[in-house]
Formats: C-alpha cells, structure tokens, sequence
C-alpha cells in the first residue's frame, strides 16, 4: 500500500503529478494513487479560487427578506415623526460621509433623501440605496428615520428598493407589524 498523496491546492507539485502520469513504472512513495489523479483530472479549480466569501457580517450570513411591503400599509406607518426633523440633514450627512468615504463621486444628502422618498427608483440608483442600507446600523437607522422625519413606509420601501436582506433591519421592520 502506498502512502496517500496530500491534496493541497496551494501546493501541488504539477511536475510530479505529470511525471508520474508519463512515466508510470517509476512509482515512489510520495506519488498519488490512481484515485487522486482521477480527482485532480476532475478537479475544477476555478470553483475553488473563485468560490464566493463567506460574508464577514454575521447579519449577511443568513439573508432574510424585509416582510412584504403591503404589510405598511396602515395609517399609523404612514405617520410622520415630527419635532426632530432637521433641514440640514446633518444625519444623513454624516452617514453619507461614514459609508460612502472613498467613492469617486460619492451622492449628496440631498440626492439620497429623494431616493428615499421615491416611490421607484432606477437601476442605476439601487446600489446607493444598498450600500447604505448594508453598512448602517440599527441606531443610526432609527435616527435616520426621525431627523429626516421618514414615515415607517417609506423606510420599509427604501429598504425593499434597496435590496438589502439584513436580519437586523428586518427586525426592525418587524417590530412594528401586528402579531
């Protein structure tokens, strides 16, 4: 019986593994057995250097979808906070500076609160909306929502343009639907 040839992708020895396959009389120890030639043969390597990452967020670990839209709906999601509305948007700035540090041509705060209040948004606006929605955190979304006075629909909207599936903020949403 010889020894089993360790498979380590990040370090095959391809020339021994090709003199081996060329020269077959000359078996030593350190040569893979029949079975693991076949399974390099048959080894897709791409799948292994590109396979996705894991996320690094626990939240992005388990995707949950916000609950459906229709379920907002009611008078009192529709309800503005009011007394802390800031017309500088100062919190919207702030997040937008935190989250968008880097970006060549990063949104205004102006251009993202319409994007929030939009009842659709193009394609082409989607991806601000995630990155937002996938850094913030809770309180920072709780803030959001009363200094840019954003009903509790609006926000779920946002949230469902975005395409975000956080477990966090659908628990937020959820929090706020009749049980």
């Amino acid at each position: 019986m010889t020894n089993s040839f360790p498979i380590k992708l990040s370090g095959l020895d391809w020339r021994e593994i090709d003199h081996y396959c060329s020269h077959p009389d000359q078996i030593n120890t350190h040569s893979p057995t029949d079975e693991e030639i076949i399974a390099l043969q048959t080894l897709d390597l791409r799948k292994l250097v590109d396979s996705p990452r894991r996320p690094a967020y626990g939240d992005f670990a388990y995707p949950v979808a916000p609950p459906p839209l229709h379920l907002f709906n009611e008078p009192r999601h529709h309800a503005r906070p009011g007394g802390l509305y800031d017309s500088r948007h100062l919190t919207l700035r702030s997040l937008l500076a935190r989250y968008f540090a880097g970006h060549p041509h990063p949104p205004t705060a102006k251009q993202v609160r319409r994007l929030l209040l939009a009842p659709t948004i193009s394609p082409l606006d989607q991806p601000v909306l995630y990155q937002l929605f996938a850094s913030i955190t809770p309180a920072e979304l709780r803030a959001l929502q009363f200094h840019e006075a954003l009903t509790l629909y609006e926000l779920a909207r946002a949230i469902h343009h975005s395409e975000t599936r956080r477990r966090d903020l659908c628990r937020i949403l959820q929090q706020f639907l009749p049980s």
